[in-house]
């Protein structure tokens, strides 16, 4: 009994579908399995529809409303509305209102509006992209691309990437757990960031606790990443490594002063299992370019320090204006200054 059932439920699709073909070539409604075994049958890729339900695939000329379907939504020409599928969103042409699938969306034009996926993002122009993995567009990108793992743009208004993101112009903030390229990009934040016209920079530093540290800077014209590696040997014998990173933003004052203000987060340890000492900093340096790559800096700075009385015995140069201590905890806030030199490329 089930099985005459299926059948003549398949019977009455396919009958259903060549009288709609006949008469037709746009639906109201296209409801089915796996192509062809819909009420718009063999000629499925010919006819529009306005909603349609797909237990697995759903095929069509166009779709201007609602499109849902188990696994996969392919639609040979354009999309308007909503498409929701299991894996796959695929349109040949044009796309405006939302994509969202499990694993991808695929529009071979232009997408005005928004694609969300689990995996993966592949459009011409779009407005907006998020993915769990990867956003990729061939043309420009009007709002934003926020990816698990990496964005690719050419012309991009935004970027937020796990780890990279490539672009040719970032008008926006380019955000990257890692790397971010691009050719213009005035706020990018990453750990590395190599833009064309931007900051990229190898300076080596002393600051007031007798520091030696080499640091690489790059970003934007504005806005730049700072990580450095240094060295400390104390008086007592004590060694100390020392790493920093944080942010950067760059005050232009003619061709050769700016000013840098800069938040960093600073550890000076004994070894990798050593909490050690940490300070929070911020610093402002007056730079002074005296050649074409070339420049030195010097300037002031404020920082929040504290560390485990226990674990280390802190015989930096230090006076602090305001100390708390709780327990083992040491906290205090101190000036100091920073000094060095760095040179572009």
């Amino acid at each position: 009994m089930k099985h005459f059932t299926f059948a003549a439920l398949v019977t009455l699709l396919l009958a259903g579908t060549n009288v709609t073909a006949q008469k037709d070539s746009t639906s109201t409604f296209h409801v089915g399995f796996i192509y062809p075994l819909s009420t718009n049958g063999k000629a499925a890729g010919e006819i529009s529809n306005r909603f349609s339900f797909h237990f697995l695939s759903g095929y069509s000329k166009n779709e201007t409303g609602f499109a849902l379907a188990g696994l996969a939504n392919i639609i040979r020409n354009n999309a308007e509305g909503v498409q929701v599928a299991g894996l796959i969103n695929q349109v040949g042409g044009r796309a405006s209102g939302a994509q969202i699938a499990g694993i991808g969306n695929y529009v071979r034009d232009t997408t005005r509006g928004i694609q969300v996926a689990g995996v993966y993002n592949l459009s011409g122009a779009v407005d907006n992209q998020v993915a769990g993995v990867f956003n990729h567009s061939k043309g420009n990108v009007r709002g934003v691309q926020v990816a698990g793992v990496g964005n690719r743009a050419v012309d991009v208004n935004s970027q937020i990437g796990g780890f990279i993101n490539i672009a040719r112009h970032v008008s926006g903030v380019q955000l990257s757990g890692f790397l971010n390229i691009a050719e213009s990009s005035d706020y990018s934040i990453g750990v590395i960031n190599l833009i064309k016209n931007g900051e990229k920079g190898l300076g080596a530093q002393l600051d007031e606790t007798m520091t030696t540290t080499i640091v690489f800077r790059s970003g934007g014209r504005k806005l730049y990443s700072i990580i450095g590696v240094g060295y400390n040997k104390r008086p007592g014998g004590d060694q100390y490594l020392a790493m920093e990173g944080g942010l950067g933003a760059n005050w232009k004052f003619g061709p050769m002063f700016r000013l840098k203000s800069e938040a960093v987060s600073r550890s000076l340890m004994k070894s990798f299992d050593d909490d050690g000492v940490q300070m929070v900093t911020l610093r402002l340096l007056p730079a002074l370019k005296v050649a074409d790559k070339l420049e030195f800096f010097a300037g002031p700075s404020f920082s929040f320090t504290y560390y485990d009385k226990d674990d280390d015995d802190f015989n930096f140069p230090f006076r602090p204006v305001w100390t708390r201590e709780k327990g083992d905890r040491f906290n205090g806030l101190n000036f100091g200054w920073t000094a060095g030199l760095q040179v572009h490329f």
